[in-house]
C-alpha cells in the first residue's frame, strides 16, 4: 500500500479500489498552518509567564518563612528550589532559554510591524532582537 512518489515512499489511500489518493503526512498537507517558532514562544510566554512568576514568588515566600532572619538556619541546603521563569518557559516552548530572552525583547519593545514580520518569519527572531536594539 506505499507508492514512491518523487524519491518518497506514501502511504496510498485505497489502493486497488480507484482511489489512489496519498495520504496527507503532516499538518502542512492536511491545511493546518503550522506554527513559527515566535508564535509558539509567543504563546507560552503570553500564557504561562505569569503562572510562573506567581508560582516563583510563593517559594521565595516559602523560602522566607522557613529561612528567615528569625529562623535558625539548619545546614546550608535549601529545600525550597527556586524557580527559574525563563528555563520553565524554554522548556515549554521547546526553545533555549535565550530564545525566551529575545521573544521577550521582541514583545515588550519591538514595534507592531517587527512582530508581525518575526511571526511570519520574514526576519529570523536573532535579528529581530538585534534591531530592537539598535545593533542592525
Amino acid at each position: 500500500m506505499r507508492r514512491k512518489e518523487g524519491g518518497r515512499e506514501e502511504k496510498v489511500r485505497g489502493e486497488g479500489r480507484g482511489w489512489g489518493t496519498p495520504v496527507p503526512q503532516n499538518s502542512a498537507e492536511r491545511g493546518k498552518k503550522r506554527m513559527t517558532t515566535y508564535e509558539i514562544t509567543e504563546e507560552v510566554i503570553k500564557k504561562l509567564k505569569p503562572l510562573y512568576e506567581e508560582r516563583a514568588k510563593e517559594r521565595q515566600r516559602d523560602a522566607g518563612k522557613q529561612y528567615g532572619e528569625n529562623h535558625p538556619q539548619e545546614g546550608s541546603q535549601n529545600s525550597v528550589n527556586p524557580l527559574d521563569t525563563q528555563k520553565e518557559l524554554a522548556k515549554a516552548a521547546g526553545v533555549s532559554h535565550d530564545t525566551i530572552s529575545k521573544v521577550e525583547t521582541i514583545i515588550e519593545e519591538g514595534s507592531p510591524q517587527l512582530q508581525e514580520m518575526a511571526r511570519k518569519k520574514e526576519i529570523s527572531i536573532h535579528a529581530a532582537s538585534h534591531v530592537v536594539a539598535g545593533r542592525s
